[in-house]
């Protein structure tokens, strides 16, 4: 017999990444904006899921090679929105890294996973208007 199991990037709890002081809708639309500069290879297709509608949204990167890359949920707190981002895989045309750098125009400072510490935004770093 043959038991097996299949790694996901939901395999591993989240780490707080950030919080800025913008609303969910402008949060989602910094990190949309950031994914699509930094994560620019064709073959990962990005989505968004509203998990709880007006509270949390998840955006997730798949790959048809490699399956789904990372996820980064949203969620609205009552002094902005929080971040936080699933392990993610990496893979020849994708990187941990990657993820991150689409999210620095978003927050003011970011857990590179290593240190599942968390990070306020301050007032210089709001999701675009």
């Amino acid at each position: 017999m043959v038991i097996g199991c299949s790694r996901t990037v939901r395999s591993a709890p989240p780490y707080q990444i950030g919080l800025t002081n913008s609303d969910l809708q402008k949060t989602s639309d910094c990190v949309l904006a950031g994914i699509k500069q930094k994560v620019s290879d064709p073959t990962i297709t990005t989505s968004v899921k509203e998990k709880e509608t007006g509270k949390v949204e998840e955006i997730t990167g798949t790959s048809a090679d490699a399956g789904e890359l990372y996820v980064v949920r949203l969620t609205a707190e009552s002094d902005g929105t929080k971040a936080e981002a699933f392990s993610v895989i990496s893979w020849s045309k994708f990187k941990n890294t990657d993820i991150l750098k689409a999210l620095s125009g978003c927050f003011a400072h970011l857990n590179s996973g290593y240190d599942r510490g968390s990070f306020k935004a301050d007032a210089s770093h709001p999701a675009p208007e």
